[in-house]
């Protein structure tokens, strides 16, 4: 399973930041490090959602994760069509 770091804004529905950071577990000390990092970048806005997911690859996190890929709009008409 592969690491992703995702930064989003809540308030304009858009995704700032999305980052592979691969599937060694050996690297949780620097996938840590680096959401704590966003954390600080961002802990001011209180709109700002960081998060670290983990899936099997990045067209499954779209899948798994959508409200952070797709407007609202987008999925409410994704909803409809069902």
């Amino acid at each position: 399973m592969a690491t992703f770091l995702l930064v989003y804004d809540r308030a304009r529905g858009e995704l700032l930041e999305l980052t592979n950071l691969g599937e060694s577990e050996d690297e949780r000390d620097s996938i840590a490090f680096l959401r704590q990092e966003r954390e600080e970048q961002y802990q001011d806005m209180d709109t700002i959602e960081v998060v670290v997911l983990l899936a099997d690859s990045e067209d499954a996190l779209r899948v798994t994760h959508a409200r952070y890929f797709h407007s609202t709009s987008e999925l409410g008409r994704a909803l409809v069509e069902q």
